[in-house]
C-alpha cells in the first residue's frame, strides 16, 4: 500500500491505461456492488454517476469521459481522506467538466445538428430515402388500399 513515500512507490501499468466505455462500465459495476454492500443508500447516486459518464462518452469523442472520471474520483478521495467529507457522485462537477470538454466538439447529426442521435438514426435521413413518386405506397412505404376510388 502507498504510504506517502514516493521512493517505494512503483507505478502499476494497469493504472496508466485508459479504459474504453465498456471496460469502464464493467469496472464501475464491480465498484458499485462492493460499495453498495457497505452503503446501500448510495446506489442511486452511483447509478446517476454512471448515466452521466455514459452520456459524456456518447456525446463527446475520445476518452474525455475517462479523464473526467479519474479527476473526479481523485478529488472525491481527497475530500474523504483529508476532510472526512463524502462527495455526492450524482452531482456533476461543472468546473471539471468544462475544463475537459471546453474545446471538444460534441458528436452531432450531420443532417439536423442534434446531439441526441447520429446521422444514421436521423428521421430526416429516412425521409430523404423515401420514394415520393410512387402512388401505390404511402409516405411510410406501406401499400395503399383503395375502395370505390377512395383510399382507406
Amino acid at each position: 500500500m502507498f504510504d506517502g513515500d514516493d521512493k517505494n512507490y512503483k507505478t502499476d501499468p494497469r493504472l496508466t491505461r485508459s479504459l474504453s466505455i465498456g471496460e469502464f462500465i464493467q469496472a464501475l459495476s464491480i465498484y458499485k456492488s462492493v460499495m453498495c454492500s457497505a452503503f446501500p443508500h448510495r446506489r442511486s447516486e452511483l447509478e446517476s454517476y454512471e448515466r452521466e459518464i455514459v452520456d459524456m462518452a456518447t456525446r463527446y469523442p475520445g476518452k474525455g469521459f475517462y479523464e473526467y472520471h479519474k479527476r473526479f474520483s481523485l478529488d472525491a478521495a481527497a475530500h474523504t481522506r483529508f476532510n472526512n467529507i463524502a462527495v455526492d457522485w450524482s452531482s456533476r462537477n461543472n468546473t471539471l467538466f468544462c475544463n475537459i470538454f471546453a474545446n471538444t466538439r460534441p458528436n452531432t447529426c450531420n443532417l439536423c445538428g442534434s446531439t441526441f442521435h447520429t446521422s444514421d438514426f436521423c428521421n430526416q435521413n429516412s425521409q430523404k430515402n423515401r420514394v415520393r413518386n410512387d402512388e401505390s405506397v404511402d409516405t411510410y412505404g406501406r401499400n395503399r388500399s383503395f375502395h370505390l376510388g377512395r383510399e382507406i
